[in-house]
């Protein structure tokens, strides 16, 4: 679940580095409040400090991210190694079994 998630945030991320610098997610991105310090105790976790982990886990920093992510076939394929794609199939029907048993369609992309 945990390769799903990150996945999930590294495309999102790839998707705001390509967009236009004067969209508001793309500020959002970098933007950080002036003069502004957490109190005493440990710090809460935000987005970011989640996505510099998942980059840590490709073996990328911020910066290279930000360069490998202008080539989108290149940068969604080496997001989707980290871990097995989950896609629920659209239009198809769930059948009585389906739901007792809670499956669902999964699909893996081998690397």
């Amino acid at each position: 679940m945990d390769d799903i998630l990150s996945e999930r945030r590294l495309r999102w991320l790839g998707h705001v580095i390509r967009m236009d610098q004067q969209q508001i997610p793309q500020h959002v991105l970098h933007w950080e409040v002036p003069g502004f310090k957490r109190g005493p105790g440990h710090p809460r976790t935000n987005w970011k400090s989640i996505v510099n982990k998942d980059l840590s886990r490709m073996g990328l920093t911020w910066e290279e991210a930000e360069v490998a992510a202008l080539n989108r076939p290149e940068w969604r394929q080496s997001v989707t190694q980290l871990g097995c794609s989950v896609s629920v199939v659209v239009g198809r029907r769930t059948s009585d079994r389906d739901r007792e048993f809670g499956s669902r369609p999964v699909h893996c992309r081998v690397a």
